[in-house]
Parts: C-alpha cells; structure tokens; sequence
C-alpha cells in the first residue's frame, strides 16, 4: 500500500468510529399508541420520526406485522414508471425498470421533500426473484450498496458542483434510512444510503422507441444548447463510461438531466452518446446487431439521438479550449491539486462515513487515488488540449 495511502487509513480510522450502529435507548417516542419501527416485524404504514430513538433490542421484531408503526426516517413508494408527458403526442411514456436489478423508490423525508432510493437486493415488483438472489449474493451481510458506490456518489456530485456542471446531472447524497418497502411490508434500513435527485421526465432511450421520429427531433431541438455543453464536459472530465440514452432524461418542455453518472464513472474510457467517436453514438448509428456481425441489416431508428453530437450544439462545432469561465477554473485548481489533495477534498469524507472496517477503509483509499488521478489528468487535458472532436 502507497505510504499517501497508508497516511490517510490512519487519518481515518483515527477520526471516524464504527459507521452505521444504531443508538439505543428509552425507545422511541410513542405516537398514539403505535409500536416502533424497531418492535414491528413487517409493516404495512410508518409515521415518520427521524429523531426517534431505537428501544433495547430485546423487544425489536415482537410485535409482528404492524398495520402502522412509528419511527421511519422516509416513506417509501414505488417509483410510477408511467411518466405522463401531456405536451408530446403520446400522452404518457411507460418506462423500463431497467436493467440493473435495483429496486427502485420514491423516498419522502420528514420535510416533505422526495428524493430516489435505489437498493439492491430488496424484494420489490421491480426485481425477478432470480435476479434477487443473484443481487443479495454480490450485497453481502445485508448491505443494499457496495463501499465504492457511496464513495463515488457522494465525490462526484461534489466534484461537478465545484466545476459548475453539478446542475446538468443529478445530485447524490449520503443519507441514513429507516422505511417500509411498499407490498411487500420488509423493514428496510440503511445506514449509509445514497439518495438521489429526482429526475423529471423520461429516458431519451423510451422517447426514442414511443415517440415518432418528427416528434423525437422537435423535442431534441428544444434541449439548450448549453445543456448538451455542460453534458458534454461533465462526461469528459469525470471519464463517463456508460452515456448510453437510458441514462438521458427529458421532460417534453427541453427539460435535461444525466441520470446514473456514478456507474461507470472515473474508470476505463469515454463511452458517451454526445461524442461521434465513441460506441454509444456508433450503435445508433447503425444498431447493436450491425456493430458486432456486419452481415445484419443497418437499423437507423435511433438515428435521431445523434443529434446530440456535441459539435452541433457550439459556435464552429468545437468546445477546444474556450471552456465556461467555471469550468476553467475549476480544471486549474484541479489540475494544481493534484491527486492528494483531490483524495483529501473531495473522496475522503465519504470514505470515513462509510467504512466500517479497516479493510474496507484500505480498499475504498486505494480506489479513491485510482478516480483522483483520473480526475486530475483529464483536467489537464482540457486545460491543455480542449475537447476532442
């Protein structure tokens, strides 16, 4: 392990104790009568208190089945995969639950506000069984996330927001969650769970498959140009892998948001659907069959999306080096940072919330300078060479 590696697990481990125990105590305050979160079993309907306290662990799960309990830190339902889009000619887009296997749900906290929780290994209608037991093998110990989901979610909103992109993609936060998984009535709790902006609208990829293509353009043409700038350098510094159009969200206004941005991000190679060079752009341009045994028929009904190669969309059909004035900035500092002070500022708050044993604290520190040192070379190519086109 690198000695900068090895100085910031004892920086670590020094300052952060045991991430996720629950606290105990006198139990937590009655609402009526109800019996707590902690005393339920399962449960069907859950009053939100954030600030309850749990009970002594003798009596949690005593109480069996709870037609209402008290103690949720969010109310949880299952996402509408049915998005009405009354401005375009469809009405309404049913959307794909995808294929991760997550399931996926609206989460409402204590100040009414609604936010996405995708976790893994839960029982919902979202999730075929086999694909469950398949998820709770790789989520172990009952962990809905895996370490290095919560690093990279919490240091790449963190980093997009330092270089003024944060509003092009959704934001991701750290949280703690008590709820009640809708049907099903499975207790669900998280201590480290990572919270998402909700995005408005529907996946470009079922916008594309629902809508006439005459349809589909007006709409492209009604994203800002800006907006595709700002996707554009987001992927570009922060080495997006898997910028294919479900992980494209628009609303019928020109609303435009980058969904699931932590999934391949900082790692291997660009692979964005604004970038003419890349697999993304090419499999539109001529189908998935084609691009792996050229004796299938070219199929050209995606081609529409490729209206959002990049070039289109500034002054000569090149960002070069004439980067937005915060972006410049941001690259500058990055690039002066260098990898231990990336690590420092932007990875290591969350890998001490979410470490929970030094293993996890030395894989999560090694993986953290693998992203930084991404980070911190792409910025100093767009500082010194631009965009590529």
């Amino acid at each position: 392990m690198a000695p900068r590696a090895v100085a910031l697990l004892l920086t670590l481990l020094l300052s952060s104790g045991v991430a996720g125990a629950e606290r105990t105590g006198a139990g937590a305050t009655p609402v009526a009568g109800l019996p707590s979160w902690w005393e339920c079993a399962t449960g069907s309907d859950c009053v939100l208190d954030a600030s309850a306290v749990a009970p002594p662990q003798g009596v949690w799960n005593s109480v069996g089945q709870c037609p209402r309990c008290v103690g949720c830190t969010h109310q949880l339902q299952m996402l509408n995969l049915t998005v009405p889009l009354p401005r375009l000619s469809v009405g309404s887009v049913r959307m794909h639950p995808g294929n991760t296997g997550a399931s996926i749900f609206l989460a409402t906290d204590t100040n009414g506000t609604q936010t996405v929780l995708k976790v893994h290994g839960i029982v919902s209608s979202m999730v075929s069984a086999g694909k469950i037991s398949q998820l709770k093998a790789l989520y172990k110990g009952g962990a809905h996330y895996l370490a290095n989901e919560l690093v990279v979610g919490h240091a790449l909103s963190a980093l997009a927001d330092e270089c003024q992109l944060g509003h092009v993609s959704i934001r991701e936060w750290l949280a703690h969650v008590r709820g009640v998984v809708p049907l099903t009535g499975e207790k669900l709790y998280e201590a480290h769970a990572v919270m998402a902006e909700y995005a408005r609208g529907a996946s470009l990829e079922m916008l594309t498959i629902k809508l006439p293509s005459a349809d589909l353009l007006r709409l492209l043409a009604s994203v800002p140009h800006t907006a595709v700038r700002d996707a554009v350098l987001f992927d570009l510094l922060f080495l997006q892998g898997d910028r294919h159009a479900e992980n494209v969200f628009l609303d019928d206004s020109g609303g435009f948001k980058l969904i699931d941005s932590r999934d391949a991000a900082m790692e291997e190679g660009l692979d964005s659907l604004f970038f003419a060079s890349t697999l993304s752009f090419e499999r539109n341009r001529v189908g998935n069959e084609y691009m792996y045994d050229r004796s299938k028929n070219l199929v050209s009904h995606h081609w529409p999306q490729n209206t959002l190669d990049y070039r289109c969309h500034v002054a000569g059909g090149a960002i070069g080096k004439d980067l937005p004035s915060g972006v410049r900035t941001c690259v500058d500092s990055l690039a002066a940072m260098g990898v231990d002070g990336v690590i420092d500022r932007f990875f290591l708050p969350a890998i001490k919330w979410a470490a929970e044993s030094t293993a996890n604290a030395e894989m999560l520190t090694g993986r953290a300078q693998r992203y930084a040192q991404v980070v911190v070379k792409q910025a100093q190519l767009l500082r010194e060479h631009g965009t590529p086109t």
